[in-house]
């Protein structure tokens, strides 16, 4: 390993001879061996669950492979901007991005679509992000909003990707496009001359930004009849989005406690990848072999991804690394991985913790018949793992370890 001593050395003046103080790789060895090892995810901006996660990988792959691979996460610019890095920024290889960017490019442009497929793969799905649709003047139904002025904040955002597909081409609602900002569209909303109708912002369950205002925020917003829209049950083929329920706990001002839940959409985040093939050239061998090596050291490692408050990121326990995606193909080497281990439990948060003896909710046999009650299997629940917790307070002797 390179000692610190070399980089001071190679400060100083070049009389002294650096490498006899110090035992060590001479620099172009030690840069080329960087370069070599070099593995870079472009994800979100600063604060946000993208960069988090990009940071996570970072930690957990190269702990993993011993230092063998040195992963540099990249600020991102939204789905649109990080796949632009990925086909064309110098060592990029992986992007983190929402999972309808591809059905956005397909619908704008074919050819353009058919030149990504081409080029660009998945490795895993992530957690979902909710499609948050708020209205002003008491607008609740989705037809309600025909017509209206929609903020989608900025072009190539996640928003503005994601508010076009669902309301106007799987929905048919026609809509007018504001490109305010989700703080500036909702100040604007509460206004007494305003100019969006509605926003739509596409974020964790809980986001800040409807959950904590000011005092006079709170009286605007109840006087202008501010609350979110419901949204009948996504297609069950050909997009990618999942039912989802927005409720009281989730944001107290804006749904009340009687009123239960309401209805949304969610979009999954995915780690996409650059479809290296292994048989062109060198370089793309060598290029396909270090994401081989990083996506075998992250599904290996996956389950360390699971280790409470104050580590990794809480949204990995929304994880499945086997989970497929919608209008996605996934890259050769997680495939591969995936078929060498037919058995393993790909949840990463599928481990309960309580010491030597752990359970496994996909070897819970008695939790397997309790769903099957009502016709469900594991993969059917939206948050399966969230579900085997609860049943197992309800049945804390029900499920033997394995």
């Amino acid at each position: 390993m390179l000692k610190w001593g070399v980089f001071a050395c190679l400060a100083a003046s070049f009389a002294t001879p650096c490498f006899a103080q110090v035992v060590a790789p001479s620099p172009g060895a030690f840069a080329q061996k960087l370069r070599e090892t070099r593995i870079g995810i472009v994800t979100g901006g600063p604060g946000g669950v993208y960069i988090q996660l990009g940071a996570d990988l970072q930690n957990l792959v190269e702990k993993a492979t011993e230092g063998g691979l040195r992963v540099l996460p990249i600020v991102g610019r939204g789905s649109v901007g990080n796949l632009q890095d990925l086909l064309y920024l110098e060592y990029t290889d992986f992007a983190l991005v929402q999972a309808d960017v591809l059905l956005s490019i397909q619908q704008g442009d074919q050819k353009e679509f058919d030149f990504l497929k081409r080029r660009i793969s998945y490795v895993t799905r992530l957690h979902s992000e909710i499609v948050h649709v708020l209205a002003r003047d008491g607008l609740r139904d989705v037809e309600d909003l025909r017509g209206k002025t929609i903020a989608v904040g900025g072009a190539g955002g996640g928003s503005a990707i994601t508010a076009p597909i669902v309301l106007r081409d799987l929905l048919g609602v026609e809509f007018e496009v504001s490109n305010l900002n989700p703080g500036a569209a909702l100040n604007d909303m509460v206004s007494d001359d305003p100019e969006v109708d509605a926003l739509v912002y596409v974020a964790g369950r809980g986001s800040p930004i409807f959950r904590e205002f000011s005092d006079e925020m709170k009286a605007r917003l109840v006087e202008k009849g501010v609350g979110f829209v419901s949204l009948p049950p996504p297609p069950s083929e050909g997009a990618p989005y999942q039912p989802v329920g927005i409720g009281h706990e989730d944001y107290p001002l804006l749904v009340g406690e009687e009123e239960g839940e309401v209805s949304g959409w969610a979009v999954p985040a995915v780690l996409a990848v650059y479809n290296w093939y292994s048989e062109s050239n060198t370089r793309t061998r060598q290029r396909y072999g270090r994401v081989e090596t990083f996506i075998n050291a992250f599904f290996s490692a996956r389950h360390e991804l699971n280790d409470g408050p104050g580590g990794y990121n809480a949204n990995w326990c929304d994880v499945d690394v086997g989970a497929s995606i919608e209008g996605w193909t996934r890259l050769r080497a997680a495939q591969e991985w995936l078929n060498r281990n037919p058995r393993a439990v790909t949840q990463i948060c599928a481990v309960k913790p309580g010491g030597p003896s752990v359970i496994l909710a996909a070897d819970c046999r008695p939790f397997h018949e309790h769903i099957a009650q009502v016709g469900l299997r594991l993969e059917d629940l939206v948050d399966p793992y969230a579900q085997f917790e609860r049943w197992l307070v309800a049945n804390p002797k029900g499920c033997a370890p394995p």
